[in-house]
């Protein structure tokens, strides 16, 4: 049975010229003919005549002249979905034994961060840059990532070559690089609170509250801890951002939980502190994490490696 299914696929390969998958793939994000030729380094009427050729095979229209451009069919969308994964995957194949090379490698790395991570990572990624690899580039996507049962799917929709996400829990199968562990405890102004390490019960219950998370589609692991108590806090704002919080908490008696890590990126030449919470919470893991199928991607490792190294500095 194996050997009849290849012999068919072999007969259906050899039927069909694999540049015109590459022609429809470019034809589909170019939605423009001269645009997909000069992309694809050939002659307009080149593409016009695959694009007919392409047509035959398929039976079907694939895209339709529009004013804002080449509209595709519905047949177009389902046949790129499949074209797509053939071609990641063939990319794949063929750069498993090759090396990265950072000082001629052109590529551009989607990486997903946290706001507060952003602050930390990306000088480094730049001067990296730099000085050692002149015509690579990053660009940097804000992440919500929550759930890791949901990092897989939010990482391939998103495009992510590379994400640093905090977790509550190690994954068990993802592919991930552990990096530390991240205290959760909270900032105030240490001329409200006194400058011990930890903040009381009372001082956390009977002041406001400004909540730093990307999380905001979990159920807060404060609340779910407060809950268990029979305690409740007042949140009066919401964030995801880090760069108003200095100024937000400073000469009031507002309180924000944050990790230690991204405390770091906020107290520093302000009258902000540290304090350790008044109950216990496990740490977050702050991981790596990428797509499996990139998992052997030589370019995929270095950028691995270089956030490491990010990491220690």
């Amino acid at each position: 049975m194996i050997s009849k299914v290849n012999d068919n696929l072999l007969r259906k390969m050899n039927s069909v010229n694999l540049n015109l998958m590459l022609i429809f793939y470019t034809l589909y994000r170019e939605r423009h003919l001269t645009k997909a030729a000069e992309k694809l380094c050939l002659s307009q009427p080149a593409v016009s005549h695959s694009l007919k050729k392409l047509r035959r095979i398929f039976d079907d229209e694939l895209f339709i002249k529009t004013a804002d451009g080449m509209k595709p069919t519905p047949t177009a969308v389902q046949i790129d979905v499949a074209i797509e994964k053939g071609l990641f995957y063939f990319e794949q194949a063929i750069s498993i034994n090759c090396e990265f090379d950072q000082e001629s490698s052109k590529r551009q790395f989607k990486i997903g961060l946290t706001d507060y991570m952003n602050q930390s990572v990306l000088p480094y990624l730049l001067e990296h840059s730099i000085n050692h690899a002149p015509d690579i580039s990053f660009s940097i996507l804000p992440v919500k990532l929550a759930r890791i049962e949901e990092s897989e799917n939010l990482i391939r929709s998103m495009d992510l070559d590379i994400a640093i996400a905090q977790l509550e829990y190690l994954p068990q199968s993802q592919s991930y690089d552990f990096l530390f562990e991240d205290r959760i405890g909270c900032i105030a102004d240490s001329n409200r609170y006194g400058m011990s390490d930890s903040i009381s019960i009372n001082d956390f219950i009977d002041n406001p509250h400004i909540v730093m998370s990307h999380r905001e589609d979990l159920p807060s692991l404060i609340n779910e801890t407060l809950d268990r108590l029979e305690l409740k806090r007042k949140v009066i704002a919401r964030t995801p951002h880090i760069t108003p919080l200095a100024r937000a908490l400073q000469a009031t008696n507002l309180i924000c939980t944050i990790t230690e890590k991204a405390s770091k990126a906020i107290c520093p030449g302000t009258s902000l502190r540290f304090y350790s919470l008044p109950f216990e919470l496990n740490p977050f893991k702050v991981c790596l994490l990428w797509d499996i199928r990139k998992d052997k991607d030589p370019g995929i490792r270095w950028l691995r490696r270089l956030l490491m190294e990010s990491m220690q500095h």
